[in-house]
């Protein structure tokens, strides 16, 4: 794992979280798959610019907080959100500030590949979710499992995003497993079409910055034009490679948990 000034720089490099429909999809499938209700209180473990709370509280009155190792990342988080119940702390996942089971549901969304030492992660992840709780998690898939034209924007991912491990389905139901998570919900994630939105959009700079300029851009009669457009290619690669969430060559894997309160 990189350390907190790498991930300042990321946050430095990035644009602020957008109501996209990709984003959308993870809302719902965290709000569904977790049974978040109100009064929940959830703890968003590598909360980035707080997106993910205060999305989840537009749909029901939880509580949150978010953590994050980057100050920049907190800080944007916290400059962000003006919902009452949301805070953002700094730390990191080996010593969490809070009481045992103090959580209805953790979130753990595109960050436990970035942690350098998994298990005591999932260790204090478990101490701080109540028996019966629910954790959502992802992992990006074994490069052993990947479609094959796949792996080089794989291989560019991790590094420029500071990945220090994949892992098969088996492995990441398995090392879970081991800290009491039950598994309720799995599926595979992103396939070609993913692929070929990540690798000529989000990771070509030059395209990126123009087409989020044009977006935002609110004295241009294009701006919303290109939003409409933009959301619909995503819309469009989403569904396409929905039907491929039972093939194991995708790039990424989610899952929600139940804490059992066994551990292996």
């Amino acid at each position: 794992m990189q350390d907190a000034k790498f991930y300042d720089q990321r946050v430095a490099e990035k644009y602020p979280t957008s109501d996209n429909p990709e984003m959308d999809r993870v809302v719902s499938q965290i709000h569904e798959w977790c049974s978040v209700e109100d009064s929940a209180r959830v703890l968003d473990f590598g909360c980035f610019d707080g997106y993910t709370l205060r999305a989840l509280r537009r749909r029901v009155n939880i509580t949150g907080v978010g953590v994050d190792i980057s100050v920049d990342a907190v800080r944007l988080a916290t400059e962000l959100t003006n919902a009452d119940g949301l805070q953002f702390i700094v730390a990191d996942g080996i010593s969490l500030p809070f009481p045992d089971g103090h959580f209805d549901v953790v979130v753990c969304s595109e960050i436990l590949e970035h942690v350098p030492d998994l298990d005591a992660v999932l260790s204090e992840l478990a101490r701080v979710l109540r028996v019966g709780g629910r954790l959502y998690a992802t992992m990006p898939n074994s490069l052993a499992h990947v479609f094959p034209p796949l792996r080089p924007l794989c291989r560019r991912v991790d590094r420029i995003e500071g990945h220090v491990r994949r892992l098969t389905k088996d492995d990441f139901l398995g090392i879970t497993r081991r800290y009491g998570f039950e598994p309720l919900r799995t599926q595979y994630r992103g396939f070609v079409f993913s692929a070929l939105w990540y690798g000529t959009v989000i990771y070509n700079p030059r395209i990126k910055h123009a087409g989020i300029s044009m977006i935002t851009d609110g004295r241009s009669r294009l701006s919303g034009l290109a939003k409409r457009g933009a959301f619909a290619a995503m819309r469009c690669y989403l569904a396409a490679d929905g039907l491929f969430g039972l093939y194991q060559g995708c790039m990424g894997i989610d899952a929600a948990f139940v804490k059992s309160g066994i551990r292996d």
